[in-house]
């Protein structure tokens, strides 16, 4: 059954000693599946350019998907790398994630909260350390 959620997105970045904090709030759906839970939520970015944005929480790893204006695919398990294309109108980037740790909290058997510390590189170059943490506000029926 899909259930209407709020999305709050934390994101630290950090390179060369330099620290950057974003927040965003999204609104969106959650639905259980075999496999995990899986959101939705659609995002605006620049220049009216509209992506379609799905996190997949499994019991060990989260799954980041982009579609749209933006195309990627981010897959965090701790202690992994892994590689993707991230692609956008204008250009297309060799990107590769390696996952520090990656902590799930749930409340009620529905995930409210998931932090992700990890590397990130585009093209081979290092683009720095994030702290990335996600919680969800669940709206009661």
């Amino acid at each position: 059954m899909k259930e209407n959620v709020a999305i709050r997105l934390t994101t630290i970045h950090k390179l060369d000693g330099q620290k950057e904090k974003s927040q965003y709030e999204y609104a969106g759906i959650g639905v259980k599946k075999a496999g995990g839970w899986f959101f939705s939520y659609k995002e605006q970015l620049d220049e009216g350019v509209s992506v379609q944005t799905v996190i997949k929480i499994s019991e060990d790893d989260v799954t980041l998907l982009r579609q749209g204006g933006v195309q990627m695919k981010q897959v965090f398990k701790a202690g992994e790398q892994n590689q993707s294309i991230y692609q956008s109108p204008y250009m297309s980037f060799a990107m590769e994630t390696g996952t520090k740790s990656l902590h799930i909290e749930q409340e009620n058997a529905r995930p409210a909260s998931v932090r992700i510390q990890y590397r990130l590189w585009m093209n081979g170059q290092e683009t720095g350390e994030y702290d990335l943490q996600l919680s969800f506000a669940w709206y009661e029926k």
